[in-house]
């Protein structure tokens, strides 16, 4: 059963989601509410053991830092500040790591970058050269998951570029369908901040791209 008035089933992390997004309400200060994405993305944290509090002065913290940058309200969805709020866990959970090794194991970097690698499409142009910078990547976890973001968004720029007409006649028909089912329920100056987000993602799934993050689920794999 669905709470009323909200679009996604009752879950053992429900209530867990909504807390996040009420924070999210409150931190965007606008009515921009979250998005299916987000709600899988929740459930995620919820089974890595995010508590609430941490997550609430996680985001505090994200927001600060952006509105002193000016770029706060490129803040769209939990999904474009993932990296960040996984980042921050994974460090936390190194800093209160138990001193047995064993109890709670630190990432394995190289094996994630190699997963990263091998989850770029073979067809991809300049998947080769982009396979050797990603597996030459090194440093701490924070350090490598900045640089992943850079190599992230060159790939999705190149991927654009390369997209022949009728890939991009089908990424815009696709991204219009998207933003029409928004504006349903989002003003539109809302509507215009969440559709780069948008072209991402449906960019992604149209090629078959994974995310370029130590904590994406190609990674992990």
């Amino acid at each position: 059963m669905s709470t009323p008035g909200h679009p996604f089933k009752a879950s053992a992390g429900h209530d867990y989601f909504l807390a996040i997004e009420k924070i999210f309400i409150e931190l965007r200060g606008s009515r921009l509410t979250l998005v299916p994405d987000d709600w899988h993305l929740t459930q995620r944290w919820h089974e890595m053991g995010m508590p609430l509090e941490w997550l609430e002065r996680t985001l505090e913290e994200i927001f600060e830092r952006r509105r002193a940058k000016g770029t706060a309200h490129k803040i769209v969805g939990l999904r474009s500040i993932r990296r960040s709020i996984e980042a921050a866990w994974q460090r936390q959970q190194q800093l209160t790591a138990p001193a047995r090794s064993g109890d709670v194991p630190a990432i394995d970097v190289k094996a994630r970058l190699a997963a990263l690698a091998e989850a770029l499409p073979q067809e991809f142009v300049g998947g080769d050269a982009l396979r050797r910078q990603i597996l030459e990547l090194d440093g701490d976890a924070e350090t490598i998951e900045e640089q992943l973001a850079a190599l992230d968004r060159e790939l999705l720029e190149a991927a654009y570029q390369d997209l022949d007409a009728a890939g991009r006649e089908r990424l815009e028909r696709e991204l219009v369908t998207a933003v029409t089912t928004l504006a349903r329920r989002l003003p539109a100056a809302e509507i215009e901040e969440a559709k780069a987000q948008l072209r991402e993602r449906l960019l992604r799934e149209l090629l078959h791209l994974p995310v370029l993050s130590l904590f994406a689920p190609e990674a992990a794999e």
